[in-house]
């Protein structure tokens, strides 16, 4: 049994993923390619299990609670109004395609640091102006 089969698990890794959205590269993940990565080739290494996981998932959240991802997702990817289911499956399976993120600790204190480091040089920049 995969992990994402888990409904319980699959929601808390959703629920992890936006709560922690600072995390991930959102408008990177939504592209098709970028410079560094071809992702139209690498969503074909995606289990489709885990699509059709967060699809079934996304359909059996509340009306309002559907509306409220889809509305925090469209922000986080830079869209103004509104995305389709498919962008978010697209998105939230390429994020939890290599697992669970909060068994993968080392990525996540990663991103962090990228970020706080990339703050910090900020910081310096705008006091040096």
């Amino acid at each position: 049994m995969e992990w994402y089969e888990d409904r319980n698990k699959l929601s808390g890794a959703v629920q992890f993923v936006m709560k922690f959205s600072c995390c991930f590269d959102w408008k990177v993940l939504a592209s098709d390619k970028t410079p560094c990565c071809d992702y139209k080739e690498k969503d074909k290494e995606i289990p489709q299990g885990l699509k059709d996981a967060i699809k079934e998932y996304i359909g059996s959240l509340t009306t309002e609670e559907r509306s409220d991802l889809m509305r925090e997702m469209a922000l986080l990817i830079g869209e103004k109004f509104y995305i389709r289911e498919t962008t978010a499956v697209k998105v939230l399976s390429r994020i939890l395609e290599d697992g669970d993120v909060r068994d993968n600790k080392g990525m996540l204190c990663l991103a962090l640091m990228t970020q706080v480091n990339q703050r910090m040089e900020l910081l310096e920049v705008l006091k040096a102006s």
